[in-house]
């Protein structure tokens, strides 16, 4: 779109939007709302998109670090449990998804300073993954199973109800393919098991006590 009106736009942000706080980090949070309501219905709709990714990229950049998960300690867990898992996934991992090709646009645009190729709009849609590993933000291309099977583990769901859920969002899905790729690509960090009541005799146990 150009310096001159990006720098009009900000503005116009700015002045609707101003900081609240000393710190600027998250000054730019309602910039994709903006540009959504700025341009609802004509051909710049999809910059809102882009805006969005972008600022899920910075998100993962200064989100917290963690270890990978600990494959010894889940090849004790036995496979029959596996449903009642709740799998933890990376603090930096964002989803994504937009109907418009807007990582091609966003890699475009930040690649270099030469004016970029034109992209077509209906070139396809972005589903991702966004991760920052070892201070280095990396892309996953999902199939529409796969972002329901991550977001439903990062809201807190166990392995059974996170397969329910993509599956139902994807005939195709596969979830023990999902989980290896997940795993491997460090998205997956940990997990916790279930906590049982007590039996009866635990609770007369304690009762005595």
């Amino acid at each position: 779109v150009g310096e001159d009106y990006f720098r009009q736009v900000a503005r116009d942000y700015h002045r609707e939007n101003p900081s609240r706080s000393g710190d600027l980090l998250h000054v730019g949070r309602g910039f994709p709302a903006y540009l959504s309501k700025l341009h609802r219905a004509d051909p710049y709709r999809y910059l809102a998109d882009v805006a969005c990714l972008e600022w899920l990229c910075e998100e993962s950049l200064l989100a917290a670090e963690h270890a990978a998960l600990d494959l010894e300690r889940l090849r004790r867990i036995a496979p029959s449990a596996y449903g009642d898992l709740r799998f933890e996934v990376h603090p930096a991992l964002r989803l994504f998804e937009s109907p418009f090709p807007a990582l091609r646009i966003w890699e475009a645009n930040v690649a270099s300073d030469a004016e970029p190729e034109p992209i077509d709009l209906g070139a396809g849609a972005d589903c991702l993954a966004i991760m920052r590993l070892r201070l280095k933000l990396t892309f996953h291309r999902l199939s529409r199973g796969e972002l329901c099977f991550l977001d439903s583990l990062r809201g807190g769901d166990d392995f059974s109800e996170a397969i329910e859920r993509a599956g139902a969002c994807d005939d195709a899905f596969d979830a023990g393919a999902a989980l290896r790729r997940f795993v491997a690509a460090e998205a997956i960090v940990d997990f916790s098991m279930p906590a049982h009541p007590p039996d009866d005799g635990e609770l007369t146990r304690s009762k005595s006590a």
